[in-house]
């Protein structure tokens, strides 16, 4: 597409979620190895002598991070400073909240400007904005919009004589999951004159890396396990390297955990917490892990031993935290008496087929928590930790993208 004579390399990485905090039961640990992930990844950008760094957004998880790991992310982004190398970054839907008129608050990676870090995201009619960092290459970004990605990309046409790279935190269909909404496509990007579209925002891409006419389209996942429901997808980074204007060469690296969300499934039959203590050490290596315990089948969920089963896996040296989630399909029922209604044969109506067990054992987590007597007030209602603990479960199944 472009026709340039150079030649360097650039590394490609996103979805950091600096200062992750969730389970809060390990809610150091986590926010601890979000750092180290981001350092690894530093540290290879350093090795491999690139020529710049991009990141697709979701910098932070939240926008009001830790100081802790303010301060982490400044040590690490000074490395990189003295290396000479640039970094360029855009936001995505975690890096920004808005106050009254749509004003941005919180911190955001603004507060690391400088000559060697650079924050693109311009809406219209700013857009389009770029960086150029080195000779024949420009970056530009759209950070997070939402279902106004297609109108700000309308009308966009880079220079067609320069190697284009677009960061965009958003789904694009073709390429990663598609959900309701006005998203772009390969399609229409790949009718521009792009070379290389970083995208952020999908932790479990369909199609990490895949190239439509003359552009090549690639999806890093994240950089550590955000969910346990997404502890299966890539964790990566990419380093492409660009000769005379084409990409010559796409590297897809894994990053190493230093503390994973591992999660399993086992039958009510089988719930004998011994035997979940053996298979899941046997399963287990020497990383430090998170364990997320799923019970089906046949069972009242008041008879399954899940404090019990939490506490033998907590006994194993590299067990930080234990959960049990019993999704049992037996006497459990929420009904209404006025109108006879029944939350789970609702469910079972209108909820998409995948979504199903996460939605029933929600309502299941509910129901056990509320027929045990320590959970409960004296009025009757569900304490402060069990509504944390509720809360937990239905922010992973509402928000884990």
């Amino acid at each position: 597409m472009s026709a340039m004579s150079s030649e360097f390399s650039f590394l490609h990485f996103g979805d950091t979620h600096l200062g992750r905090n969730s389970p809060s039961q390990i809610s150091e640990q986590r926010a601890r190895s979000s750092v180290q992930a981001f350092e690894y990844v530093i540290e290879q950008a350093i090795e491999r002598d690139v020529d710049f760094v991009v990141h697709a957004g979701d910098f932070f998880d939240s926008p009001n991070p830790w100081p802790s790991v303010i301060d982490s992310t400044q040590e690490k982004l000074d490395k990189l400073e003295e290396a000479g190398i640039p970094m360029i970054a855009t936001r995505g839907n975690h890096d920004r909240s808005y106050g009254r008129g749509r004003t941005l608050k919180g911190i955001t990676m603004d507060i690391y400007e400088s000559e060697l870090f650079h924050v693109v995201d311009p809406s219209k009619p700013e857009f389009p904005e770029f960086r150029e960092p080195v000779d024949g290459a420009r970056v530009y970004a759209v950070g997070y919009h939402s279902d106004q990605t297609p109108r700000i990309l309308d009308g966009f046409q880079p220079d067609a004589e320069t190697f284009n790279i677009l960061l965009l935190h958003d789904f694009v269909e073709g390429l990663t999951r598609s959900f309701e909404g006005k998203h772009t496509s390969t399609d229409i990007l790949s009718s521009l004159s792009l070379d290389y579209v970083a995208v952020g925002h999908d932790h479990d891409p369909q199609a990490p890396f895949r190239r439509q006419n003359e552009t090549v389209f690639a999806a890093t996942g994240g950089t550590i396990d955000y969910t346990f429901n997404l502890s299966d997808a890539r964790k990566g980074y990419n380093i492409a390297h660009v000769e005379d204007g084409e990409l010559k060469e796409l590297e897809q690296n894994d990053i190493p955990q230093t503390l994973t969300l591992e999660k399993t499934q086992v039958d009510a039959a089988n719930a004998d917490p011994d035997s979940i203590k053996q298979e899941v050490e046997d399963a287990l290596d020497t990383n430090s892990a998170a364990i997320k315990v799923k019970i089906t089948g046949e069972a009242d969920p008041t008879e399954i031993p899940s404090q019990t089963i939490e506490e033998r896996l907590e006994e194993l040296e590299h067990v930080e935290m234990a959960e049990v989630m019993a999704s049992t399909t037996a006497d459990v029922k929420a009904e209404i008496n006025r109108g006879g209604f029944d939350l789970l044969e609702t469910l079972d109506e209108h909820l998409p087929e995948e979504e199903k067990d996460e939605f029933r054992a929600l309502q299941q987590k509910a129901t056990g928590l509320m027929q045990s007597p320590a959970n409960l007030t004296d009025s009757g209602n569900l304490d402060k930790s069990g509504r944390q603990e509720l809360r937990r479960e239905a922010e992973e199944v509402l928000y884990e993208d």
